[in-house]
């Protein structure tokens, strides 16, 4: 039997359960698995885009199904153990049970298995996925995109539940099937007995020891979030959507300064990131979001944002030399007055200081939110100054205090839900594959970019990227539209009135053809930076017909 769940799994050489006399265990299990929690618990979830560990929720943890073994998320077939359903609402009147019904098709890697009489295992997926099993504890997190159903026991609960959702503005309840199945409360399954060693305190019950169970997901929740805002800002311009597609996992997006600083987001995010070689700036840079990420980590101690990158800032100045001392020195200062009553305007600060981590930690003490930071202009920053900020307002905010309008782009939530798990288990070394990760979600000015023509030469749009430019130019009111009208030939009319200038013609107009000049159009693009979220979601359903 393989106890490591790190291991390389054998079938041949792990059994399964023994099963009852005269019985056989059936060779599959569906793919269908269900995890019992609360109603607040599930929004929180909701919110963070993964089901997490206990510790996860920082001081916001109600029990549940959770707490039974710490680090690992239980799921059983249908018949669902009552002790679960009990202890998911015990802690306050005011919970109700939830189930969710989780996809496990392309989950793959370490888990328990836990079967009669209190027997526990190590197993692997997808090959020991047996009926014959009483449930599963996968290592967690996993990503909300594996939800089938959220259901409830009664219709009462299920609309309080949605009530509740929407009075958050990050809960995305609406995105996910809700159902009412009374007959998954019965609490019809067999109780787990788990044995000894199973919460982590040793290893003598021969099953793998908990895996991180202390562990804070903020630096996964900081992952998500900086793919968000990355594709936010992926209209601004070329750099800034080869950034995007970098960070998503585009390895031929092009542009090797966007695929050395966003293409090693996972890996650093992982800590997986090869040392050395960077500049002494990009190491600080790199360590000023480690303090931002960690600031908020201990439950009841979160420590201000600034004040632990002033305190960085100012450490790191006395091993520096040269003018990047004094650079830096004058930096931390204008900093720390900024922190209070600043004395220097936005337009003085940035002639101060030049280059995008300098000016990256300008916005960052000036505006609070990712949405404040979306909607800052000041003519002296450029696409890498935004690009910077990007990653430390999300390190500060993080995914799950993103509001739905930033989170709601075509395929993002799923983009991003996976990615999240997926850097998480390799950070903690579970061996656990979520599933593959969905496609990246390029920006729509990447939509937009025309095939090359020959030699390289820029190409022309499609019929589809001319519906959808016309579109974007028309609602955004670009003026980069043309209209050209053919005449036949003969005498006009030309009337002037109240209403404008006609003109009148005898027999049928040739042509009427609306352009949208390209080049117009992406300098419009750029300087606007950003699209109306609905007329950029018309777009892409125009671009996807």
């Amino acid at each position: 039997m393989q106890n490591n769940p790190n291991s390389t799994h054998s079938q041949s050489s792990m059994a399964w359960f023994d099963p009852e006399p005269g019985s056989q265990p059936k060779a599959k299990a569906p793919d269908t698995w269900y995890f019992v929690t609360n109603q607040l618990n599930l929004m929180y979830m909701l919110a963070a885009g993964m089901i997490l560990p206990p510790a996860g929720f920082g001081d916001k943890y109600y029990e549940d199904s959770l707490s039974v073994m710490k680090g690992w998320i239980p799921v059983f077939p249908e018949k669902i153990p009552g002790k679960m359903i009990d202890m998911s609402v015990r802690e306050t009147r005011s919970l109700k049970p939830v189930v969710v019904a989780l996809n496990l098709a392309s989950v793959k890697g370490p888990c328990i298995a836990a079967g009669p009489g209190g027997k526990t295992r190590a197993a692997h997926l997808p090959e020991d996925r047996t009926e014959a099993q009483i449930g599963l504890f996968l290592p967690a997190p996993l990503p909300t995109v594996l939800i089938e159903a959220i259901c409830f026991q009664s219709a009462d609960d299920k609309k309080e539940c949605e009530k509740d959702a929407a009075d958050y503005t990050n809960v995305p309840l609406n995105a996910f099937k809700r159902v009412v199945r009374k007959a998954l409360f019965q609490k019809s399954g067999p109780d787990i007995v788990m044995p000894a060693g199973s919460s982590g305190t040793d290893n003598s019950s021969g099953i793998p020891a908990t895996i991180s169970p202390n562990i804070s997901m903020d630096r996964f929740l900081a992952y998500g979030a900086m793919l968000a805002m990355l594709l936010h800002c992926g209209n601004m311009g070329d750099d800034a959507a080869r950034a995007c597609l970098a960070a998503f996992g585009d390895s031929d997006s092009g542009g090797e300064n966007a695929k050395v600083l966003f293409g090693s987001l996972e890996d650093r995010i992982a800590n997986e990131m090869e040392q050395g070689g960077e500049s002494a700036s990009s190491e600080l840079f790199w360590a000023v979001v480690e303090e931002i990420i960690h600031a908020g980590e201990v439950p009841g101690e979160r420590k201000a944002e600034r004040e632990v990158v002033l305190a960085l800032l100012e450490r790191s100045v006395a091993s520096l030399d040269g003018k990047t001392k004094e650079a830096m020195g004058r930096l931390a200062d204008d900093l720390r007055s900024l922190n209070g009553l600043g004395d220097k305007s936005a337009t003085e600060l940035l002639e101060d200081h030049a280059g995008p981590f300098r000016r990256a930690l300008i916005l960052f003490f000036l505006r609070d939110r990712c949405t404040e930071l979306l909607d800052f202009f000041h003519f002296m920053l450029n696409e890498q100054d935004y690009l910077a900020a990007c990653l430390l307002f999300a390190a500060r905010e993080k995914w799950i205090g993103l509001p739905l309008g930033l989170r709601d782009s075509p395929g993002l939530e799923r983009a991003v839900s996976i990615r999240m798990a997926a850097a998480a288990h390799r950070y903690l070394k579970t061996g656990l594959s979520p599933g593959p990760a969905p496609p990246q979600c390029p920006p729509l000015r990447e939509l937009l970019r025309p095939a090359a023509g020959e030699g390289g030469r820029s190409g022309t749009w499609s019929n589809k990227q001319k519906d959808a430019a016309l579109l974007v130019a028309r609602e955004m009111k670009w003026g980069c539209i043309t209209t050209s009208i053919r005449l036949a030939k003969g005498e006009y009319d030309l009337r002037v009135d109240g209403g404008g200038v006609s003109i009148h013609l005898p027999g049928e107009v040739k042509a009427v053809e609306t352009r949208v000049d390209m080049a117009s159009f992406f300098s419009s693009m750029s300087t606007a930076r950003f699209v109306d979220r609905k007329t950029e979601s018309r777009a892409r359903a125009i671009l996807s017909r």
